[in-house]
């Protein structure tokens, strides 16, 4: 009795076809007597009741030469990635345990820059592809940043007066459409910037940029068709004005 054998524990490494001993159990028994390994539980890792060097059991020598020898597989999980709403990208299978996955090819959505893939769909913890490690079943989520182009300016015109006249008539340029966003930067040499016209709105208080100039932005989304519009700017002693207006195709209201 007292006979000393071993059960050795071998975990699959996180790449290739090798195994690494992970626990020694050292016990003892009966010389002649047949012992049975018992199965440790290991997180992520299944026992391989196939491996080809697995001892699952033995008889003791009174030697105390006997090794039995159980083998774990690390168990392997898919990976797949939410691309909120840009390039689909296919999910990585057969991902083992604790280990670290390649980046995919960036996905591409257009009007947006990638910002990475995160590891919840608030987008909080970026996905570190170098430490990462996958534990289980998961979904990555891609991150956009909308990319802040200048808008298109399909028809514009301008001009200037003397504001002895009281107020202007602007002719909105042929080719605007409904649906188009009108602009009116407005500038005056003295005095204030006129109300806004009707159906306008000004976008901010005027804005006296010195030398006793004067600027004002008005914006309105065209609905009603071409149409002038009437700017009464009121009279004052002969200073000038100037304006030019932009129009935006399918432009966004400001906000």
């Amino acid at each position: 009795s007292n006979i000393a054998y071993k059960v050795e524990h071998y975990q699959q490494d996180v790449t290739g076809t090798t195994y690494t001993l992970a626990d020694t159990d050292n016990l003892t028994g009966t010389t002649g007597e047949t012992v049975t390994a018992t199965p440790k539980t290991y997180t992520g890792f299944t026992e391989n009741t196939t491996h080809p060097d697995r001892v699952p059991s033995g008889t003791v020598l009174a030697d105390g030469s006997l090794v039995l020898k159980l083998y774990y597989d690390r168990n392997t999980y898919t990976v797949s990635f939410n691309s909120n709403g840009g390039s689909a990208e296919s999910p990585i299978s057969g991902v083992r345990y604790g280990a670290t996955i390649g980046a995919p090819a960036a996905p591409t959505r257009t009007g947006y820059d990638f910002d990475g893939w995160y590891k919840e769909g608030a987008l909080t913890n970026l996905w570190n592809f170098a430490t990462d490690t996958v534990t289980a079943n998961t979904t990555l989520y891609a991150k956009w940043t909308a990319v802040q182009t200048a808008p298109e300016i399909a028809n514009y015109t301008s001009g200037r007066t003397n504001t002895n006249v009281g107020s202007t008539t602007i002719t909105v340029p042929a080719g605007t459409q409904n649906g188009d966003l009108m602009v009116l930067i407005f500038t005056i040499n003295g005095g204030s910037a006129p109300a806004a016209p009707y159906g306008w709105t000004r976008l901010a208080p005027e804005n006296n940029t010195g030398n006793d100039i004067t600027q004002a932005i008005y914006y309105q989304k065209l609905t009603g068709g071409l149409s002038d519009f009437i700017l009464n700017h009121g009279y004052n002693n002969n200073r000038r004005t100037s304006w030019i207006l932009l129009c935006i195709p399918d432009g966004d209201i400001p906000k």
